[in-house]
């Protein structure tokens, strides 16, 4: 069942267009990844599904209620946690914070007090749920933020950047929560830049770019139609050695500082090629699958070729 439903929605801000005639469906129980460079639409998608903004033609639902005829119904069913942190209260304890916000949502004092408890626990916070904001690090902040969205058990979760400020151990956290959040036929629209967590925890991503979808759907479908499954990579490698050598290798390169990264589908010859052309005598060699970071480049890449 389609949870959230975007049919041609378009959003401009003067003559900027941050979002160009997209259609797309979210089901329930997916965890749906938005990926993008700064200023492509991301955030502007969330602010409309939220209701904070309004598109300037098409429409977006959540649940089947139109984010701007029932705005009010669909912020009943949504929870976000934006990038900023800025929008908690400082001054308030996590608690207070939580507290609030589960009284602007219509809980009683009883459930929103084990909704509290159970959301500070959720996000590794009951430790310091006492505590003032003010005195929290970033990621603890981030991880409130999180727990304000959750408070109401909403049916879809909207995140923008929700990694951007955890440690490696709160991110594996909050693949888990998610994970946990989703098997509970609820919704998660992510938006991020970090490419190789949004591949472990997205059921399907779309990538934006200009305020467009290039591309949408499964990691491993996406990765599976690029026209090379492998990347060499080769490290330590000085400049004038591979500039020496540039046009004897025969397949898709760049260098990067001093390392080269080749695009293969045959992994075995490239050791025998590198052998051969002494670049194993100067640096070291690695090969790995193709990723959605390869995914994301590809395609990046490819409209700016087509001058998109």
């Amino acid at each position: 069942m389609a949870v959230v439903e975007v049919e041609r929605l378009t959003r401009k801000y003067g003559t900027l267009v941050a979002l160009n005639n997209i259609t797309m469906s979210i089901s329930e129980g997916e965890v749906f990844g938005l990926l993008g460079p700064n200023g492509a639409g991301k955030t502007t998608m969330v602010n409309i599904l939220a209701t904070q903004l309004t598109p300037t033609s098409g429409t977006a639902s959540v649940c089947g209620f139109d984010c701007v005829a029932h705005a009010r119904m669909v912020r009943s069913l949504v929870g976000v946690a934006p990038a900023n942190t800025r929008s908690l209260y400082w001054r308030l304890t996590g608690e207070e914070n939580l507290l609030h916000y589960a009284d602007l949502y219509g809980l009683s004092a009883s459930t929103a007090k084990a909704r509290v408890r159970e959301c500070l626990e959720l996000l590794g916070l009951s430790e310091v749920g006492k505590r003032l904001v003010s005195t929290y690090s970033h990621g603890m902040r981030a991880r409130l933020l999180l727990a304000r969205a959750l408070i109401h058990r909403p049916r879809v979760l909207l995140l923008d950047e929700p990694w951007s400020a955890l440690d490696p151990e709160g991110r594996q956290e909050l693949i888990n929560t998610l994970t946990e959040i989703a098997s509970d036929d609820r919704t998660v629209f992510v938006c991020s830049h970090d490419l190789a967590l949004v591949e472990r925890v997205c059921t399907r991503v779309a990538i934006i770019n200009a305020g467009e979808i290039i591309c949408e759907g499964k990691p491993s479908e996406l990765i599976s139609r690029l026209p090379f499954q492998y990347v060499a990579e080769l490290r330590q490698v000085p400049r004038p050695i591979v500039e020496k050598i540039a046009a004897s290798i025969p397949w898709k390169w760049e260098m990067i500082g001093n390392e080269v990264k080749i695009e293969v589908s045959d992994p075995k010859v490239v050791f025998a090629w590198a052998e051969d052309s002494g670049l194993l005598s100067q640096g070291s060699l690695s090969i790995r699958r193709s990723s959605l970071e390869d995914v994301y480049f590809f395609e990046m890449q490819k409209r700016a070729r087509e001058g998109i």
